[in-house]
């Protein structure tokens, strides 16, 4: 069993719709490691938060639709800094961007509770 904790975890892709079928030993060394996840569960919230493995961390670290996110989002809030927005963005009221924000995160719950609904 010493050789299977040396082995790389096996791809998932099974689920997504391929033909192929994992092995037993695929199977067990994928359920060992749920099993593992799911015993984290009862541990303390800040102690969860410090894991990697069974994140979506690791998937977005390595997603550069997020880094191109981040540095677009930093770019224009630097400019905005500096004065070097054009004129009709340093128009647009406080209140107009608020109400934006409360669209944007209804819709962002709603995208949650329908995400979650999938899993039900």
């Amino acid at each position: 069993m010493s050789s299977s904790k040396s082995k790389k975890i096996p791809s998932l892709s099974f689920i997504a719709g391929k033909d192929e079928i994992p092995s037993w030993e695929e199977l067990q060394v994928i359920e060992k490691r749920r099993r593992g996840i799911l015993l984290r569960t009862e541990e303390p919230f800040w102690k969860i938060l410090s894991y990697w493995d069974g994140t979506c961390l690791n998937i977005l670290v390595r997603d550069p639709l997020f880094w191109i996110t981040v540095v677009l989002y930093a770019a224009i809030r630097f400019a905005a800094r500096l004065g070097a927005m054009p004129a009709y963005v340093a128009e647009i009221d406080s209140k107009e961007i608020g109400v934006i924000g409360g669209f944007l995160s209804f819709f962002l719950v709603f995208f949650v509770v329908q995400s979650n609904n999938r899993f039900s």
